[in-house]
């Protein structure tokens, strides 16, 4: 029996497409994309990207290194829209991130994000840079 490609795509060389796609559109190169560094490439895991989170101190640009670090910055910022907006509560938020870090940025609790809004320094309309 064969494995069937994933929901939403009808071949797997659709699949395969979308991947390569998604990953040159994140900034890999197409071989980093399939997989398949090439000489003198390093593996998407270790690819450094430089975004703005939110730290203890403000917006702050920090190098974030492969998919991982990216994620964990990408859900931060989600919730600090979800926290400032109301959707969620200042406890589970401080569940979420307390005494953590992302990339050199240490994260700063409920009360820190609601004082940066408060003065307008909880924005982040460039957190994915625009793409070509």
């Amino acid at each position: 029996m064969t494995r069937r490609p994933p929901r939403g795509f009808a071949t797997w060389s659709d699949y395969y497409r979308h991947r390569v796609k998604r990953g040159e559109d994140r900034g890999l190169t197409r071989a980093q994309a399939r997989g398949h560094p090439g000489k003198g490439q390093v593996l998407a895991s270790k690819v450094e990207r430089e975004r703005i989170i939110l730290s203890r101190k403000g917006p702050e640009v920090v190098t974030l290194t492969g998919v991982q670090e990216l994620t964990a910055a990408a859900k931060f910022d989600n919730d600090v829209r979800q926290l400032l907006s109301g959707r969620l509560t200042p406890k589970q938020f401080d569940q979420r991130w307390a005494r953590r870090t992302i990339g050199s940025a240490a994260l700063p609790d409920s009360g820190q994000v609601i004082a940066l809004g408060q003065q307008g320094l909880a924005h982040f309309d460039d957190f994915y840079p625009s793409r070509p």
